[in-house]
């Protein structure tokens, strides 16, 4: 058997294996991302321990700019924006 019967199989083999070393380098990326960007769980703990204490102590008012700008940080760290990893809007390849 010679080896041009395979060539045809080989390249399209190739082909696929590149596409699938470009999404999983995508997906790589992608989580490399959020996790950089993830708020750590002490932070969150901080944050809320302060918060409960700004309002157990806010019995004139007195806490009230600081209660917001904790809160503001808190939805700024929990929920960022959503957005698409990129690679991943792109239609699936056909294996």
């Amino acid at each position: 058997m010679s080896s041009e019967v395979f060539e045809p199989f080989i390249i399209d083999l190739q082909e696929r294996l590149d596409v699938t070393r470009k999404e999983i380098n995508s997906i790589r990326e992608s989580y490399l991302t959020a996790r950089a960007e993830m708020v750590s769980p002490q932070e969150i703990d901080k944050n809320r321990s302060r918060r409960r204490w700004l309002r157990a102590t806010n019995a004139f008012g007195q806490n009230t700019a600081k209660i917001a700008a904790l809160e503001a940080q808190y939805a700024q760290g929990v929920s960022p924006p959503l957005t698409t990893a990129p690679g991943l809007a792109k239609p699936a390849t056909t294996v």
